[in-house]
């Protein structure tokens, strides 16, 4: 099977709600990572397809689905051609175009789950850093290098973000301080 039909064949199965089977034909494509890599994957697609966050809240649900499904695609495929899958056409009057509106559901998607993973692995403090290194807009200004206690981190990437590229804050977890002898 060529990498065309592999990525639609994943794409049905994202749109049939069956994560575990879009995982399987992506590791078959990619030779067969594992069931850690699928566990793992599958469970990060569901972050990604059910997180709450919208770039836009004007933007309609049956809109916003197949956009989370192309998001969702993201974490198999890497960057896909958005145009290639879903169907953009027409007049799109929402605050940022389809493809940076795709990859904002799934950055969220993916900092969501490892927001999770830090809290799962018992850290207690997190920064927040950028992938920029300046130009960063004030909503990100405000919160880069900054020490929040994980119960009281903000969401990302931030809601208000109007960075000239979407929001690249992520989370960082800090070492626990040791406990004095």
């Amino acid at each position: 099977m060529n990498r065309s039909a592999a990525v639609a064949r994943s794409l049905t199965a994202l749109i049939n709600d069956d994560v575990e089977g879009a995982v399987e034909i992506s590791s078959a494509f990619h030779g067969g990572a594992g069931s850690l890599y699928g566990a793992e994957t599958a469970d990060l697609i569901r972050f990604i397809l059910d997180h709450d966050f919208t770039p836009d809240p004007t933007i309609k649900p049956k809109i916003l689905a197949m956009l989370r499904v192309a998001a969702a695609a993201m974490e198999l495929w890497g960057d896909v051609r958005l145009e290639d899958f879903v169907d953009v056409s027409g007049k799109w009057r929402y605050k940022h175009p389809p493809g940076i509106f795709t990859r904002l559901l799934y950055t969220a998607g993916v900092g969501q789950h490892g927001l999770q993973e830090l809290r799962r692995m018992g850290a207690e403090q997190v920064k927040i850093r950028s992938h920029l290194p300046s130009g960063h807009c004030p909503a990100c200004s405000r919160d880069i290098d900054t020490i929040f206690p994980i119960e009281h981190v903000p969401f990302l990437p931030h809601r208000d973000c109007t960075c000239d590229s979407p929001c690249q804050c992520s989370y960082a977890a800090l070492p626990t301080p040791s406990s004095p002898s």
